[in-house]
């Protein structure tokens, strides 16, 4: 499947898969037995602050237009989601290194374009992708 390997060549950074895609937004600190604090942090702030400091990776669903045994062609955004537009763009560099491959070492992911978003107390950088089998 196109997520796993997606996982899989993201390993070492925090990854949500597109089912998780309001935990950071419910994150809820807790003590050691797994209980709510009462007076614990929570939301996005405390999720960059406690979980990811460096920023998350939200994978979306696969968009595929072309789907045959031999080809399977579609689009993907992958999202980089951090505190500070600095650290979000480091974060989508660090998804493009893994994801773009280079001519020597092609990967089944193109790299199309990316769109900068930026809110108060994050910034999110999304990066499309086009998915192909190797040499189309």
């Amino acid at each position: 499947m196109l997520l796993d390997d997606l996982q899989r060549r993201l390993t070492g950074l925090t990854v949500l898969t597109p089912g998780e895609a309001t935990t950071p937004g419910e994150w809820t600190e807790r003590d050691d037995q797994g209980r709510r604090k009462a007076k614990g942090e929570q939301g996005l702030g405390a999720y960059f602050q406690h979980v990811a400091p460096a920023g998350y990776v939200q994978l979306r669903h696969v968009d595929v237009f072309d789907a045959t045994d031999v080809v399977d062609l579609g689009r993907v955004n992958v999202e980089a989601i951090a505190a500070t537009l600095p650290a979000a763009q480091a974060l989508a560099a660090q998804i493009r290194n893994r994801l773009g491959g280079r001519t020597v070492q092609p990967t089944p992911y193109r790299y199309v374009n990316e769109l900068t978003d930026e809110q108060d107390g994050y910034t999110r950088v999304v990066l499309t992708f086009e998915t192909r089998a190797i040499g189309v």
